[in-house]
């Protein structure tokens, strides 16, 4: 495919740590990707200790959308806002 999709964070506080995750999903035949991050919790109060994810979940199936949230096992890795 000649298309190339991707996650971002914009944030006015700084990254101080981030990971990205790929998985191929065979249902459409793509990969997906959950990009994560921690932001400095010295700069707001919300942030402390608090892990964010964004991810692009099927939009067209809700079988798809949950094998997705399984394989990328949020919980397991102490996200606490996924988006």
């Amino acid at each position: 495919s000649d298309y190339h999709y991707g996650n971002g964070i914009a944030s006015r506080f700084p990254i101080v740590e981030h990971s990205n995750e790929q998985r191929s999903f065979a249902t459409f035949g793509e990969v997906r990707s959950m990009l994560n991050c921690t932001l400095d919790g010295d700069q707001h109060p919300f942030l402390r200790d608090r892990r964010f994810a964004v991810t692009h979940l099927d939009h067209r199936d809700e079988n798809a959308r949950l094998d997705q949230l399984r394989r990328f096992d949020p919980l397991a890795k102490n996200v606490d806002v996924l988006m």
